[in-house]
Formats: C-alpha cells, structure tokens, sequence
C-alpha cells in the first residue's frame, strides 16, 4: 500500500470491536482514527474490507479463505518463546526449545508433559533427536551444546565450541554417527557421536574466524545419505551470505551453491536433497531452490512478515512455514502453491516440525504456546 507520505510498507489490519490495529515490521501500532465504518464483501476467494471515514479510504485488506484453521490440541508450559522443535522418530514424543532455557518433551497424541529438561544457562536455539530416538542434541546461547539421553533426561556429555561460540543449529548425521555444531564464530563443528570427539571444522568461504568473524544465523542440513552438509549464512557486509556444500568426510573444497544472499534465517533440504527451502532475515517471503545447481524454483509470498521456520513433510509433498505475521502455511512443495494459512497464534510464529508419518504439523510461537495440527483436516477445510 502507498500512504499518504508516499512511501511503501508491508502491513496488515485486525479489526477488533472498533479498534483497528496495523502491525508494521517495526512494532503494533494503534491507529489514531477510528474507522466510522468496517464493510465486508464476501467474494469467491477473498473477503475485501474497506476502512473508511468521511470521504477518505484508509485501506484495503484481502482475507484469504485459506487462512483459518482450528488446532486440535494447544499446549503451554514454556515461560517464553519456543525456538525449535523436533517430534522424535517414532512419533510418540515432541521436543520443544525455548528462550526460556529449558527443554520439554511432550505426549505427541495428546499434548500431556512428559518431562522437563533445564541444565542449559541460556535460550535453548535448537534441538534434534538421534536417528534412533534415544538421545536429543542441544544448542544453547550458553555456548554449549549437550547431549541427553531421552528416556530419563539425564545429561550425557556437554561440549564446549572451539570459537567460545553460541550453539544456533544442531543436527544429528542420517546414521546418528556425527553432530553438526553451528555457531556465530563462522566454524561449524562435526561432532563423533557418543564421544564428542572433533572429527572436522567447516569454515565457509570469506569467513573470519578469531578475527571478529560473526554469522549469527546458520542454515545446516546433512545430504540424505550423510556424505555431505549443507551450510548457509549471512553476512550483510561483504557481499551477503553463501550457500556451500561440503564432504562430510574429507577436508576439501566445498562446492559453492549460490552467493550473495541475505542472512539465512531457516533453511530445509528436501526429504530426497533434491530442493532447498530458504528463509531469509529480513523477507516475508521464502524461496525454494535447485539442490545442484542453486537455480532459484520458486518464491512464496504469501506471508505479510518475515518467515521464521520452514519444513518439509517427510515424504516432500508439503511444505510448512512459520512467519512474524503470526500465521502458519501449508504450501504444495512441487509448485509453492499455497494450499492453507493456519491463524491462531496470539504472537509471531517461530517454529514447525511434521510428525514423521505427516499427520501432524506443531507450531510454537513467541509467547510459548504450543499447536498441534491435524493435517489432513486443515487442508480439507
């Protein structure tokens, strides 16, 4: 929309009572003039609202009738932001990280606690199950990384970055034999599982380690086979951030995907590698990606704000984002079509993850609160 000033910015209404609320990227704003009058024209696949007063139009909103949505189960117990969650291999269990420090590990089907972890001194950034469910890796803005064993929530081994680094992204390799590290130092670390032990340092390309070198968001996949891993980054100065792919076993050059992009928020490899999601800090809409050759497929836009979170469905065909504007899109992977924007969220949603058959979606969000989604059901509203 262009105001009156001229100038352009990404916005959206809530029409409350009389309030009208505009959320800028910037903040919640309350309008100082009270709309006189709120209509609504119901079409085929929008509702237009037009807010007026006198003979002035403030703005135009379209509601999409895709975005809806009913949560089968709304959990809470986090005393501040979710940041990540993973549901573990057999399904029964979800992990959720928080800023608030601690680790919660919840029933799947029914939401129920299961347990509690808190050993880490910091947010907790990011969290991933073991291929074989029995121990859950951590990253922390403590700047460690710990490893617990998931049947009693007993800590097996802390490790400490080599760069005195923040622990932003985490994974386990596809055989459960190594643990990714990303931090905001510029080194990602590979990790021998249940050891510990270093088995190789990534340092992408431009990156200055010790030198003042700082990527405060990492992008950090294994290829399906575990042979390689896929780092990305931002860097605002220099050019932007890289995506690099690199052998997973040997110290060699890595393969660089594409350049000059912005800060990497999220990133996700497709289930069989042969696609990236992409979301980037900064943008409301996320891209999808060429896995070979680095060939931009698709950009969603369908977001209002910056996406927080993607994921892809374990068998590929869907994809979910997660987004500052508080909603939660279903998207056809194939094309970037969107198929369903999930509301429900009171604030900014900030993390996805599907159930390892697809049935399931979760979304956690800043204030905490935890959704679980019937898939099925929402796409066939």
């Amino acid at each position: 929309m262009k105001s009156a000033q001229g100038w352009k910015s990404d916005f959206f209404f809530s029409i409350a009572g009389a309030a009208l609320l505009i959320f800028f990227a910037f903040g919640l704003w309350a309008n100082p003039v009270q709309p006189a009058e709120a209509s609504t024209q119901l079409g085929s696949e929008w509702i237009r609202v037009a807010m007026q007063r006198e003979d002035k139009q403030f703005g135009n909103l379209h509601l999409d009738e895709r975005s809806a949505g009913s949560p089968a189960i709304v959990i809470q117990g986090h005393a501040d932001g979710i940041t990540d969650m993973a549901f573990s291999p057999d399904g029964t269990q979800l992990a959720t990280a928080s800023l608030d420090g601690t680790i919660r590990i919840w029933d799947a089907l029914d939401g129920s606690p299961v347990r509690t972890i808190a050993g880490h001194s910091a947010g907790v950034r990011s969290i991933d199950y073991s291929p074989d469910g029995t121990l859950l890796a951590s990253g922390s803005d403590d700047r460690t990384a710990k490893i617990w064993n998931v049947a009693d929530g007993s800590l097996q081994r802390t490790l400490f970055p080599l760069m005195d680094s923040r622990v932003v992204e985490i994974e386990f390799s596809p055989d459960g034999s190594l643990l990714a590290l990303g931090g905001n130092r510029c080194v990602v670390e590979l990790r021998r599982v249940p050891s510990g032990i270093l088995s190789r340092t990534i340092v992408p390309i431009g990156c200055a380690p010790g030198n003042g070198g700082s990527v405060d968001y990492w992008g950090l996949e294994f290829s399906p086979d575990g042979s390689r891993v896929l780092t990305g980054d931002g860097r605002p100065c220099c050019g932007g951030g890289i995506l690099q792919w690199w052998k997973a076993g040997e110290y060699t050059p890595p393969e660089v995907l594409k350049t000059g992009i912005v800060v990497v928020r999220d990133m996700a490899l497709s289930p069989d590698g042969s696609e990236i999601a992409l979301a980037l800090v900064g943008l409301s809409d996320f891209w999808l990606l060429d896995a070979t050759t680095g060939e931009v497929k698709a950009v969603l836009p369908d977001h209002v704000f910056r996406v927080n979170a993607v994921e892809y469905s374990p068998d590929g065909s869907l994809l979910a984002s997660a987004s500052n504007d508080t909603g939660v899109g279903l998207w056809r992977a194939s094309d970037g079509v969107l198929l369903r924007m999930l509301r429900g969220h009171r604030m900014q949603a900030t993390a996805v993850a599907f159930s390892p058959d697809g049935l399931r979606l979760a979304s956690g969000s800043q204030d905490g609160e935890l959704f679980l989604w019937n898939v099925a059901d929402e796409l066939a509203r």
